[in-house]
């Protein structure tokens, strides 16, 4: 399963071009409109030595800085915008796809526990680099197992996905790994 070839090709080009911190580019933004306020300021009660026309020039050298930043502001989060669409419409197809060759339907039992293995990857910080398809066939892998109960398998000879991820960890990843389960998952793997 993968994305049309559409949305790769989009997330492709987007993700080639570079996007400012928009965190910087708005407190920037707002330093430079602070330091015009303070010069505004002084100049209005008497402590600048600029005259009218040098405080004019300083005044719209401000405005045209904090104006671009607020623009380089303004594409940074459109293209974030952009970014979040494609890739929401890519899951969308995945979950789509997963849907029509397999049983899950809306609010059915089988769809809450894929949720459930979708969260639990998620969840983990191991899988921050994995794809959209990653996380839905995986998941999928995951649910199947849990369905026929093949994901009863010992952690030294696993699987299942969960059974791989849970048979490798101890200590307090392990426990931190649990934790991210639903109590009737958690359960299944200890007592296995």
């Amino acid at each position: 399963m993968s994305t049309s070839p559409d949305i790769d090709d989009r997330l492709a080009a987007l993700s080639r071009i570079e996007v400012e911190d928009t965190d910087a580019l708005q407190q920037h933004a707002h330093r430079l409109q602070d330091e015009r306020d303070r010069l505004d300021e002084a100049y209005s009660s008497g402590d600048s030595d600029h005259t009218y026309a040098e405080h004019r020039a300083l005044l719209r050298q401000y405005d045209d800085a904090r104006n671009e930043a607020f623009g380089r502001l303004a594409e940074a989060r459109a293209l974030n915008r952009v970014r979040a669409s494609v890739a929401e419409e890519g899951w969308q197809q995945g979950i789509d796809r997963l849907r029509q060759r397999s049983n899950y339907r809306p609010g059915s039992p089988e769809e809450a526990m894929l949720d459930r293995h979708l969260r639990f990857l998620g969840n983990d910080p191991a899988n921050a680099g994995q794809s959209a398809d990653w996380f839905l066939e995986t998941a999928h892998q995951m649910t199947l197992d849990r369905q026929h109960g093949t994901a009863a398998a010992s952690p030294s000879s696993p699987s299942s996905p969960l059974d791989q991820r849970l048979g490798s960890l101890t200590g307090l990843a392990l426990e931190a790994a649990l934790s991210r389960l639903s109590p009737e998952e958690a359960e299944a793997w200890l007592t296995q």
